[in-house]
């Protein structure tokens, strides 16, 4: 879906395998490292998402259940406290 001059997705479907009750029986020692050299930018309930500290157009959506990752196209990516959305900047931002 397009939004003004972004594009907005959930960064991963849905499923069982992702649910917020999967991620709530993770024990506290099974902790999801974030990859080195990354910022965080936003997370939701079954991840989130980091940018490369020095390739500001090299962004990662992270899982929580399995801590696999997700990298996305090249581009510049806004993530959101609290939710598994990310958005895709498409051009400049007035």
């Amino acid at each position: 879906m397009t939004v003004g001059g972004a594009s907005v997705a959930p960064a991963v479907a849905a499923s069982a395998a992702t649910s917020p009750s999967v991620v709530a029986d993770l024990s506290q020692e099974q902790g999801v490292r974030v990859l080195e050299k990354g910022l965080l930018r936003g997370g939701g309930p079954s991840g989130f998402l980091t940018v490369h500290e020095q390739a500001r157009d090299r962004f990662i959506w992270t899982r929580y259940v399995d801590g696999g990752i997700i990298e996305l196209p090249a581009g510049t990516y806004r993530g959101f406290v609290g939710s598994d959305v990310v958005v895709k900047q498409n051009g400049p931002i007035s």
